[in-house]
């Protein structure tokens, strides 16, 4: 479904950012190195297409804010994360929808687990912004950052689609920024229909949906063989 033209016209560079979140090895690489990861084909499909909206987002000049998920070494750290209730509860035990069981806190500052993606890697410039939660903005710098940035709508991307991209879009919306999420670039480790169900909460109370291609063509980005052009709007 497109986006209401009215929506479409917010749609720029200078107040629009791409926040791109939890696009790290723990979730996508399905090689070996994850471990709470994506069905393979929704892993490979949602890396590869966020990597798109990143040379968009770069060829337009939109500004990109990365948020990523990972402990410090550090036994305060541990001992807040292990405090959840719900993490503690479940970690050793099978996540609902998928094939594995939740391993907490092995996601530590520097290891393979928290690498970017290669094709989602920050570039240098590009601010990241580390959560100890599923929201990007719960006791982290994003939401001053944004308003420094000038930004009100963002436009997001990531995983999981109902667990970290659903926190943080209601948490977007509740701080009266616009929310539009790509469809196509996010996905979930519980599984398609926890994925599905994501968008549709997303869709019903907190924003829109809408794709790569569709913010191409309103940033006037064209995909080339070797490159991307840009003559959109700013």
């Amino acid at each position: 479904m497109a986006l209401p033209p009215e929506i479409a016209e917010r749609i720029g560079v200078t107040d629009t950012a791409l926040l791109v979140i939890d696009m790290q090895r723990r979730h996508l690489d399905v090689e070996g190195v994850g471990y709470h990861v994506l069905p393979r084909d929704a892993a490979r499909a949602v890396t590869l297409r966020t990597g798109e909206a990143l040379r968009v987002a770069r060829a337009a000049g939109m500004p990109v804010v990365h948020v990523a998920t990972w402990r410090k070494a550090s036994s305060a750290t541990v001992t807040r994360r292990i405090r959840n209730p719900f993490f503690a509860w479940q970690n050793g035990r099978p996540i609902t929808g998928a094939s594995f069981v939740r391993q907490a806190d092995k996601c530590v500052e520097g290891s393979r687990y928290a690498e970017f993606m290669p094709e989602t890697e920050p570039l240098p410039g590009e601010p990241v912004v580390v959560k100890f939660r599923y929201s990007g903005f719960y006791a982290t710098e994003l939401e001053l950052l944004l308003r420094e940035m000038g930004i009100r709508t963002l436009v997001v991307a990531g995983v999981n689609t109902n667990n970290c991209v659903l926190h943080t879009s209601f948490d977007a919306h509740a701080r009266d920024f616009g929310v539009v999420l790509l469809e196509d670039c996010c996905g979930s480790m519980n599984g398609e229909e926890y994925h599905w169900m994501g968008l549709r909460q997303v869709e019903a109370s907190i924003g829109w949906l809408s794709t790569v291609d569709e913010i191409a063509a309103r940033l006037g980005v064209t995909f080339g063989s070797s490159a991307l052009n840009c003559g959109g709007p700013r």
